[in-house]
């Protein structure tokens, strides 16, 4: 995103986050109200011009809040009320204007997605557990299109973990019908080698502690005897 965009997106709002309210100290992220995945999955359905008006809608700065980075996820695909947003009333004004001239888009993605949910009965397609939040809407297959053929709704737990892969091969691994590529393991550093010259040379060897005892005199001498005329 452009340096122009964050400052146009973040004036009004910069002090707190536009979904819960709080301070922002840390971890801010530029949010979209309007999800862009809505413009995504409708690409093979519009002609190039409607595709590009809607995409320019939704990419702008109209569309955008500063909020928190675990606020920005947990919401992920969901369509917040502009009305509950914690956002000035110019800002919420042009949130209005975008959702309006967006809508029909809208309602033909959130009926999308109760289809994929009514079909998926309320479980995600990866896991199978039930779905709290809505779900994450995905591709099945990365190497297609984004037609709903090819749509499927997983869980955000899922959807965090199925990044390195496209959903349909990471359900095959959590079923166990493959299993995934062990990682190479690092080699353990091992010592630099000695010389050659130094390696032919045998070791001395260690040198034994002599231990002095005090002499004791023997039986039937006596001390004077000892000494030296």
């Amino acid at each position: 995103m452009s340096a122009e965009l964050k400052k146009e997106s973040t004036q009004p709002e910069a002090p707190i986050c536009a979904i819960c309210g709080k301070p922002i100290f840390s971890n801010c992220t530029i949010d979209h109200v309007i999800p862009q995945a809505i413009y995504k999955w409708h690409e093979q359905y519009l002609s190039h011009a409607e595709f590009a008006a809607l995409r320019k809608r939704i990419t702008s700065p109209r569309n955008t809040v500063r909020t928190h980075r675990h606020c920005n996820e947990r919401k992920e695909e969901s369509i917040v009320r502009i009305a509950g947003l914690h956002v000035s009333r110019t800002k919420r004004g042009k949130l209005h204007q975008t959702y309006t001239a967006v809508e029909p888009y809208i309602e033909a993605f959130l009926k999308r997605k109760d289809e994929l949910r009514e079909r998926q009965q309320n479980c995600c397609y990866v896991c199978g557990k039930p779905l709290r939040d809505g779900g994450v809407l995905r591709r099945i297959d990365d190497t297609l299109d984004r037609v709903w053929e090819n749509a499927c709704l997983i869980c955000h737990r899922c959807n965090c973990r199925v990044r390195s892969h496209d959903v349909k091969t990471y359900r095959l691994i959590r079923i166990g019908a493959i299993h995934p590529v062990p990682k190479k393991a690092k080699a353990a550093p091992q010592p630099p080698a000695e010389p050659a010259a130094a390696a032919s040379v045998p070791a001395a060897p260690a040198k034994r502690r002599r231990r002095h005892r005090h002499r004791r005199p023997k039986k039937g001498v006596t001390a004077a005897s000892q000494t030296t005329p």
